[in-house]
């Protein structure tokens, strides 16, 4: 008995990683992959670098560039990410002008962000043309249960000419939720809904697309890093803006919301929500991760992830979003990728305070 116990915590503890995207990691590798940039300094993005192919790199990526790609997502509950980061510079020893001197790397993973400061002296010439190039081999382990995954990169170089950098080798890897299973918690796929004994088809995500203001208009669209389409945004809505939308749902016990909200403009302070469910007002605050702008010319924004659990009865259900404190000189916000797991009833009940499962 004891070796069996022994057997089973050794196989409970591996984490079985399954690779759901890889990039620029082909030494025949052409073009872009999929991934969307902005502010190359040259059409050819694609270099050689210590005998393999980058993205980016010398004369290609620099002040100003930003790469991004939206991911949609099996259901899971952990990922992955490992990067090869490339900074390339042109560094002359008499003059500081155009080197990495304390410059920053942003990687955004939603709201989650990576950072790493690199000086002057970093690296050597490994590519031909540059004079300091440094690998950095990025890994990222985090919890993560969004539908999507926003990768965002950024540097905050100051505009120097022979400042550049570059990346190859990227991996995302997950882990998965049990098969047809929408959720699992966030530590283990062993259950498809924390705490609950039920099957699979118990759990249904009707369409919400519909979102109203306070006048009872439709709520417009912007978008954001070139393709992304936000509910709201800027110029749409503000510090006294509100969504709001009525669902009908079948008969339920508990509903969960999942969604990602956009903060445009903002200051690095906290800013303070409220989702109001049937009246019933639940607070939340946002610390912003990130210190960057990607939807905007200046300024900040962030991305958080909302995961809110509710029990509910009701036949319908009103729900509306706002905030209560949002600084900055003029922000404005939005929500992107809204999701509402509703937790049915079992089909001999019109109504349910929790799932059972049907009689013998």
């Amino acid at each position: 008995m004891l070796n069996l116990l022994f057997i089973l915590k050794i196989v409970v503890a591996q984490e079985d990683w399954e690779n759901v995207y890889t990039a620029f990691v082909n030494d025949n590798m052409t073009e872009q992959e999929s991934w969307v940039v902005t502010g190359a300094m040259s059409e050819d993005q694609i270099a050689n670098c210590a005998g393999q192919k980058i993205i980016g790199g010398y004369i290609a990526f620099g002040s100003g560039t930003a790469v991004q790609k939206l991911f949609y997502l099996p259901p899971h509950y952990k990922l992955r990410i490992t990067i090869n980061f490339w900074k390339q510079q042109e560094y002359l020893s008499s003059s500081r002008l155009g080197c990495w001197e304390d410059e920053v790397q942003y990687i955004i993973i939603d709201d989650i962000v990576w950072k790493q400061t690199f000086s002057c002296s970093q690296g050597f010439s490994q590519c031909g043309t540059s004079y300091h190039d440094y690998l950095c081999q990025v890994d990222i382990i985090t919890t993560h249960n969004s539908e999507t995954l926003l990768i965002f990169m950024k540097s905050n170089l100051d505009g120097g000419k022979e400042e550049f950098w570059g990346f190859n080798n990227f991996t995302l890897d997950i882990l998965k939720c049990i098969p047809d299973c929408l959720l699992c918690n966030q530590n283990s796929s062993d259950l498809c809904q924390p705490e609950m004994d039920t099957t699979h088809n118990q759990i249904y995500n009707p369409n919400v697309d519909i979102w109203f203001n306070t006048n009872n208009l439709h709520v417009l669209t912007t978008i954001c890093l070139d393709k992304i389409s936000l509910i709201g945004g800027f110029q749409i809505l503000g510090r006294s803006g509100l969504l709001k939308t009525k669902i009908n749902l079948d008969p339920h016990y508990q509903f969960q919301i999942k969604f990602k909200i956009w903060l445009i403009d903002i200051s690095s302070v906290s800013h303070n929500f409220n989702i109001v469910i049937d009246g019933i007002i639940h607070p939340f605050t946002i610390t912003p991760a990130s210190s960057i702008s990607f939807c905007a010319s200046s300024q900040q924004e962030s991305i958080y992830n909302v995961d809110f659990t509710y029990s509910h009865q009701n036949p319908q259900v009103e729900i509306q979003i706002a905030p209560t404190s949002l600084k900055g000189s003029n922000p404005f916000w939005a929500i992107f990728n809204f999701n509402l797991f509703v937790f049915r009833c079992s089909s001999h009940c019109i109504k349910c305070s929790g799932f059972q499962k049907n009689p013998m």
